[in-house]
């Protein structure tokens, strides 16, 4: 074990360098038709043509993740996502039918959502919606105590396979996120945890955040909006709308001017720099753009190597560098030059941005 320095420094907010017809198509600079809708029942749709695909995608969000797993039931988030490959239609499973029809499919567990996405050709289109349908209108109902508890055992070993990338990502936010901040606890929970949650737990909280109106369905590829409606009107259209338990509260971004260390399963030490995004998405994006001048500064600075990385979700994003000392440089060395580096930053930025403009 060695420590991880963490050192978050000032924020920088404010840098500047029934079924209606579908909304009027917008076309992107990368030739991709995007038009949205919504369901009577409160689903959210957005059909994405790109003419030169080769086959379909459909990816359904959800606006729940491992923060609305709360205090008594954590990892319950990823619990459930790995159930809702396990309902039936007809006679066999939905993992089952994607292994059929699907070119490709999984899920995913954040902090803020959780996401399931699948591909195959464009034939296929109903049977992927057909999936989406029975994932928010059935939720556990065709999920058998078995099938329930062979799951749960399958997300217990994954958590004791829990590899070293995870665990120093899980002290990363640990670290930087302050004390009762819910982008401290692990999207997957524990093993202890995990083999707490019952079929009856698990099934409520299902029926607590999946409903259409808790979902943003996207279908892209070489297909037109009125295809989709077409399909959706076989199965998603017909799914009840629902009430859903309000989303977990998020609080922003730690406090600037936070220092500290922890200890990770690492070879050696190494330094992180972190800054809590800003919450608009314009800022977030000059953000991006001047993190890019930030990390040239860095590694013009020292000798050993800088890597970019991202903490949190949606609603309390972190950015950052993680610092790898040379071997002749110590971490005391590493903090004076990158002082300097980022201090000379915004003159740095005034002359790229005359540059630019041609001054």
């Amino acid at each position: 074990m060695k420590a991880v320095v963490v050192w978050v420094v000032v924020a920088v907010a404010g840098c500047h360098a029934a079924h209606p017809p579908p909304a009027p198509v917008r076309q992107s600079s990368l030739s991709l038709a995007m038009s949205g809708l919504s369901l009577s029942n409160g689903l959210r749709v957005v059909v994405v043509h790109d003419p030169a695909a080769s086959e379909i995608e459909v990816t359904m969000r959800y606006r729940v993740g491992s923060v609305d797993d709360g205090a008594d039931h954590p990892g319950i988030a990823h619990l459930v996502e790995h159930l809702m490959f396990q309902q039936m239609l007809g006679a066999q499973s939905l993992f089952a039918h994607l292994e059929d029809d699907a070119t490709f499919f999984n899920g995913e567990t954040s902090f803020d959502a959780t996401t399931y996405m699948s591909r195959a050709p464009k034939a296929k289109l109903d049977e992927l919606l057909s999936i989406e349908a029975v994932r928010v209108g059935f939720r556990c109902t065709t999920i058998s105590e078995a099938a329930f508890e062979r799951e749960r055992e399958v997300v217990v070993n994954e958590l004791r396979q829990h590899d070293t990338v995870s665990e120093a990502w899980a002290v990363l936010h640990e670290a930087i996120y302050p004390a009762g901040h819910p982008y401290r606890q692990p999207t997957i929970g524990s093993v202890d945890s995990v083999r707490t949650i019952t079929r009856e737990q698990a099934c409520a909280f299902a029926d607590a955040h999946y409903a259409p109106t808790n979902g943003v369905l996207v279908v892209s590829g070489n297909i037109t909006p009125d295809e989709v409606i077409t399909s959706l009107k076989k199965f998603l259209a017909r799914v009840a709308r629902r009430d859903v338990v309000a989303p977990t509260s998020v609080p922003p971004p730690p406090d600037a001017g936070r220092r500290g260390t922890a200890s990770a399963p690492i070879d050696d030490p190494l330094l992180v720099v972190a800054w809590p995004l800003p919450p608009g998405q314009r800022e977030r994006v000059e953000v991006d753009a001047i993190a890019v001048f930030a990390q040239s500064a860095i590694d013009g600075a020292i000798k050993g190597r800088v890597h970019e990385f991202r903490l949190g979700d949606v609603r309390a994003p972190m950015i950052g560098f993680v610092i790898e000392p040379a071997h002749d440089e110590t971490l005391d060395e590493i903090r004076t030059s990158i002082d300097h580096a980022l201090g000379a930053l915004p003159s740095q930025l005034r002359r790229v941005h005359s540059q630019l403009l041609g001054d």
